[in-house]
């Protein structure tokens, strides 16, 4: 499945969870249009639930 992330959405991620600091992170809708991203992406945000947030769209 990793193999099917774009690697700098991969990094970005693992990056933030990794720091253990709070962040809210957007992801534009056509960065995670397919469905190994949504899974990913998915997975991570069930593992930094909680003090964090992932959008998945636009944000202001």
């Amino acid at each position: 499945m990793i193999q099917k992330v774009p690697k700098y959405l991969f990094e970005v991620g693992h990056g933030l969870e990794d720091s253990g600091k709070p962040f809210i992170w957007v992801v534009k809708v056509s960065e995670v249009a397919t469905p190994e991203v949504q899974e990913w992406l998915s997975a991570l945000e069930a593992l930094v639930a909680g003090r964090n947030v992932v959008v998945r769209g636009w944000a202001p």
